[in-house]
């Protein structure tokens, strides 16, 4: 059972981590850490991350349809191994220990961070396309 004062902080940080996704990503940086709080196991709070993700990830697609700005030819060649990548990953997660997964999300969490905020103007310059 979840303790009542987690409730409004893990709906606070969905939608903080909604927001946080919906500008740059990122947004797990807040929410896996409160469902591992909430008392679920690594690969359980990953996957309920992952549901919520998914989701957005929908939403967005639709969005950038909308405004053409989905470069059509290129997604099949870019989403066979992004699938095949995204299925190894997940059968090898699911089959590890709780103890390797938490570690190991610690490690991957601290190092995206670093890559952030060690320059973020990285990933806020425009490109040419």
């Amino acid at each position: 059972m979840v303790e009542p004062w987690l409730i409004p902080v893990l709906i606070a940080g969905g939608f903080l981590g909604g927001f946080i996704n919906a500008f740059s990503g990122g947004g797990s940086f807040i929410t896996f850490p409160l469902l591992l709080l909430a008392g679920l196991p690594p690969q359980v709070a990953n996957a309920t991350n992952r549901v919520a993700i998914v989701s957005q990830c929908m939403a967005g697609a639709a969005t950038y349809h909308r405004h053409g700005v989905v470069p059509w030819r290129e997604v099949p060649r870019l989403n066979v191994p992004s699938t095949l990548g995204a299925i190894a990953g997940s059968v090898l997660a699911s089959r590890l220990d709780e103890d390797i997964v938490r570690t190991v999300t610690a490690v991957l969490l601290v190092l995206v961070a670093f890559t952030v905020f060690v320059n973020p103007k990285q990933w806020t310059e425009e490109r040419p396309h």
